[in-house]
């Protein structure tokens, strides 16, 4: 019996000693939801909304590419397709990263009152198209670079940042470059058809 008690109070007080507090009094927004984020640094949350901003613009302006080759005065719809396509990429992107701060706990959307529209509404040519992509995609992926300089301290951010965004906006760059690449020469070796068999092995 004496051993028993011994146990008990011994219990009693392991449990006094690990009692933790969960109630963060930085949390305590007198009864209301907290607008500011303290699930990780707020540098890094502002990074990934300034990159929402940027994945947006680059979806606007791949929409307007998309709509300006698929006119019937212009009728490249092999190239309207690809704009189409990364118009909807780079939507997603900017889902995928305000999911995440959502996940996160962040609660500023201050990025959703921003307006957005295209770089540019139309081209002259196939070419010029896909070099302003490629020079689009290059600018994004600097800027998704430093957004995850300006997460380094929060290794999961970073972590996600470099193994899914990035990954996906060098594979962009590089599609891009590729198009180019093979137009360049099409139109080298056929200067009046390169451009239209171009769009149609698309």
């Amino acid at each position: 019996m004496k051993r028993l008690l011994i146990v008990l109070a011994l219990t009693a007080a392991a449990q006094a000693t690990l009692q933790v507090n969960y109630n963060d009094p930085q949390d305590k927004c007198e009864g209301q939801p907290c607008a500011k984020n303290f699930n990780y640094d707020e540098g890094c949350a502002t990074a990934i909304r300034n990159q929402i901003s940027r994945e947006l613009e680059a979806s606007f302006t791949y929409l307007a590419a998309g709509a300006h080759f698929a006119q019937d005065n212009v009728n490249r719809p092999g190239v309207s397709k690809i704009f189409f396509d990364h118009a909807k990429e780079e939507r997603e992107h900017a889902i995928k990263l305000a999911d995440y701060l959502s996940m996160r706990g962040d609660r500023d959307t201050s990025y959703l009152q921003a307006s957005y529209a295209p770089l540019k509404y139309s081209w002259t040519n196939v070419m010029e198209g896909l070099t302003d992509a490629l020079a689009i995609e290059k600018v994004v992926t600097r800027h998704v670079s430093e957004t995850i300089d300006a997460c380094g301290s929060d290794w999961h951010a970073a972590d996600w940042l470099t193994a899914d965004m990035l990954d996906e906006q060098h594979k962009g760059s590089r599609e891009f470059s590729g198009h180019i690449t093979k137009l360049a020469r099409m139109v080298a070796s056929q200067p009046n058809l390169g451009e239209y068999l171009f769009d149609k092995e698309l």
